[in-house]
């Protein structure tokens, strides 16, 4: 492996020649983003993505709830290779911080075309001392090929702590890790059309999400809630 970025947030501010701002858009996990810096604070040798109520922080915004999150989108992409990112989270009722990686061209949550290439690196809903770990693509999703613990799986982490999230992301398979111990491997196999399709640019995503799905509920009572991040490290694969 070949380290290619990274960014341990020593600095007062996000460096914005490497990230973006995650912006708002109608995906549920997105759909509380805010620029607003009192959401993105960098100090402390870490970044912090706080989920809070909108209680005068930004009262031009309609939002009752505000998240943060950054991407590298057209910023910096990658294909085969490691990803590793060392976090800890304080989640309450209903935040989902997440982890993970999507392709560069693929622009809208609905396309169920063959191109998505997601792989989820880390999530973890409520108050859960444990995180999900996912592998996405059209066979898993849409096609419905593969039973749930081939491509996801569910392991017990004191998130309270920080702790190492990684997928290595290799030509024959996807692995999973979480502080350097192997999780999950999703094996490629050509037979299957949309199974492995993570030779494609990649680029990742970090944020705090609020009110989904998969969380099932919120109390904005018990807000706020944040996710600490102390590094990014992304390794070009360079073997054969």
């Amino acid at each position: 492996y070949q380290l290619v970025f990274e960014d341990n947030f020593n600095g007062k501010a996000l460096d914005t020649k490497l990230w973006n701002i995650q912006e708002r858009r109608p995906w549920e996990c997105f759909r509380y983003m805010t620029d607003n810096r009192k959401l993105l604070v960098v100090g402390k040798g870490r970044l912090r993505l706080y989920c809070k109520r909108n209680n005068g922080i930004a009262p031009n915004d309609t939002a009752k709830y505000l998240t943060a999150g950054i991407n590298t989108k057209d910023k910096f992409t990658f294909s085969y290779g490691k990803i590793e990112v060392r976090a800890r989270i304080v989640g309450k009722r209903g935040t989902q911080p997440a982890i993970w990686t999507l392709n560069n061209n693929w622009a809208d949550m609905r396309d169920t075309s063959y191109i998505r290439a997601e792989i989820d690196l880390m999530e973890c809903v409520n108050h859960e001392m444990t995180v999900h770990q996912t592998v996405h693509n059209r066979a898993v999703d849409i096609d419905k090929l593969y039973k749930h613990d081939a491509y996801h799986t569910q392991q017990s982490v004191n998130v309270r702590n920080y702790n190492i999230y990684a997928a290595e992301i290799l030509p024959d398979r996807a692995v999973m890790r979480i502080n350097n111990k192997p999780t999950l491997t999703f094996h490629r196999d050509k037979r299957v059309r949309g199974q492995f399709p993570y030779n494609q640019l990649q680029y990742l995503i970090i944020d705090m999400q609020y009110g989904t799905t998969f969380a099932g509920g919120i109390a904005p009572n018990e807000l706020p809630a944040y996710m600490d991040v102390d590094w990014v490290r992304v390794y070009k694969y360079t073997g054969k």
